[in-house]
């Protein structure tokens, strides 16, 4: 149902655009929109929230969203192991946010870092691809940079700066590319 709406929520996103409001966005052979000639997007979907992205392919370069719910025991514990490094598990400890919070904040950023830069390299990458090193919960950013080349540009060092919101019981994470 979540991967419908998430699909439902972007036709409407590009109706609101002005294109016809019966716009359909393709499924890729790994489940990522097929965004309709000239236009880039993001979906995101997880318990109890869906949202979509949509822009002119002319005025950014990529976009990812990202939304995820916060929770503790099992799921929280597979993220920290699959979604953070060492330095990272530093940076939460200095960050000034509860634990699942920062540890789904970090996982949410990289969701959207992907989300965001897969599409322009046309690969798939791993969470290890980018390091979270700076987050300020006061302006709500966050900072990253790669840790190995990409391909297109996207070179091992580049830094990419992104937004978060906490909002209820999920975290909430953008980043876009300008041309």
């Amino acid at each position: 149902m979540e991967f419908l709406a998430g699909r439902f929520c972007a036709a409407k996103a590009i109706g609101l655009m002005g294109a016809g409001a019966d716009t359909q966005i393709g499924v890729n052979s790994d489940r990522s929109p097929r965004w309709p000639k000239d236009l880039i997007g993001s979906i995101t979907h997880t318990e109890g929230f869906v949202s979509a992205a949509v822009a002119e392919e002319r005025s950014l370069q990529g976009l990812g969203i990202d939304s995820e719910k916060i929770q503790t025991g099992e799921p929280l514990e597979a993220i920290r192991k699959i979604a953070s490094t060492d330095e990272e598990r530093v940076l939460i400890a200095k960050a000034g946010l509860g634990e699942a919070e920062a540890f789904f904040l970090i996982f949410s950023a990289k969701e959207s870092i992907y989300k965001c830069v897969s599409p322009i390299v046309g690969a798939f990458f791993d969470f290890t691809a980018a390091i979270i090193y700076k987050i300020d919960p006061g302006a709500g950013t966050f900072r990253s940079r790669l840790t190995r080349d990409l391909g297109d540009g996207f070179a091992a060092g580049l830094t990419l700066c992104g937004r978060f919101e906490f909002r209820g019981a999920h975290v909430h994470t953008a980043l876009e590319l300008p041309k």
